[in-house]
C-alpha cells in the first residue's frame, strides 16, 4: 500500500510532506510555539521526507531496468 506511486511519489512521501506543511501552518498561526522542540520535529520530518523521496527515486530507477 505504501509503495504505490501517486504523482511520482509514494504515499509515505505525500503524507510526510502534508504533515510538514500543516506544521509550518500551525507555527505561522502561532498555534504551536516556534521553539527548539518544534525545530527538532521539523528537522526530523525534513530528513524523513528526503529519505523517502530518495527511496522513491531508487524504486523508479529500479523499475525502469526490470
Amino acid at each position: 500500500m505504501f509503495n504505490k506511486m501517486v504523482g511520482g511519489q509514494s504515499l509515505v512521501s505525500w503524507i510526510l510532506q502534508v504533515i510538514l506543511v500543516i506544521t509550518a501552518w500551525l507555527v505561522v498561526d502561532k498555534t504551536i510555539p516556534r521553539n527548539v522542540p518544534t525545530l527538532v520535529v521539523v528537522g526530523i520530518l525534513i530528513i524523513l521526507t528526503y529519505m523517502s523521496l530518495a527511496r522513491d527515486g531508487k524504486m523508479r530507477n529500479k523499475s525502469k531496468w526490470n
